[in-house]
């Protein structure tokens, strides 16, 4: 499973979203975590960015176990945090409960909560702020500036961003895996919530349409040392607030220290 791995010390596992892969990931995150004192580990689940190899899973059971092999490998049976964005999100929360003895904390940002899209609570997709009326846009880019903060700002930044890393087998094995029958799990990552009292943190976007916010918010109310964040005029992406998350995953990562 490819990574990319940046400094020395505890380690952090941080997992794309969905089609995402680890170059974006640390584009988006590495100049917050550089100093953080962390290892950041940059990882790409099956069928995204470098890692190939996994066409004959079937499901997103089989997918995080596939996961999970692979965290118990990089850490040793050491201690870890993890951070993961959407679907990168729910797969660091289901691994740190799965390992709960090594679970520093994790943190969670733009969460799916439940994968399903039947069962979530969306909001309508709505513009707050509009700068982009001028602009000619790519069908993708289009599709990326489904936010409420349609900013410059926010479209340079895509722009700048490393493309995903594609190819047929993996597009294959993520299509198989997002079909409705196969893009669910049989387990409740959940039900040791109470138990958990490590460091969370969970950041959503008020005006998220993909995920949404509401079932972040009860979910945090589960865990005894969780941090929730709604952030208003933020959609999926959060880029919008890069300040705010910042500060929350910089104190997040400073709570773990303080019990390491």
């Amino acid at each position: 499973m490819h990574t990319i791995v940046k400094g020395k010390g505890q380690p952090l596992i941080i997992v794309p979203g969905w089609t995402g892969d680890s170059a974006f990931m640390a584009y988006c995150y590495e100049p917050m975590l550089k100093d953080s004192g962390f290892q950041r580990i940059y990882l790409d689940p099956p069928g995204h960015g470098g890692t190939t190899g996994y066409h004959n899973l079937e499901n997103i059971d089989q997918y995080f176990q596939i996961m999970l092999e692979k965290i118990k490998k990089l850490t040793g049976g050491e201690p870890f945090a993890a951070m993961g964005f959407s679907m990168g999100a729910f797969m660091v929360r289901c691994l740190s409960m799965e390992l709960q003895q090594q679970s520093m904390g994790f943190a969670m940002l733009a969460p799916v909560i439940t994968l399903p899209y039947e069962q979530r609570i969306l909001p309508e997709l709505i513009t707050l702020k509009d700068e982009l009326q001028q602009e000619t846009l790519s069908p993708l880019e289009s599709m990326y500036m489904e936010t409420p903060m349609r900013t410059r700002s926010l479209l340079q930044f895509l722009r700048a961003a490393p493309s995903p890393t594609f190819n047929e087998a993996n597009i294959r094995l993520l299509d198989k895996l997002f079909l409705p029958e196969n893009y669910r799990v049989s387990f409740d990552p959940d039900k040791d919530a109470e138990q958990y009292t490590r460091p969370v943190l969970c950041i959503a976007g008020k005006q998220d349409h993909v995920v949404g916010y509401q079932q972040a918010g009860q979910l945090c109310n589960r865990y005894p040392r969780a941090t929730f964040a709604a952030l208003d005029r933020a959609g999926h992406w959060l880029e919008e607030k890069k300040p705010i998350i910042t500060a929350l995953i910089q104190e997040w990562l400073t709570a773990i220290k303080d019990e390491l």
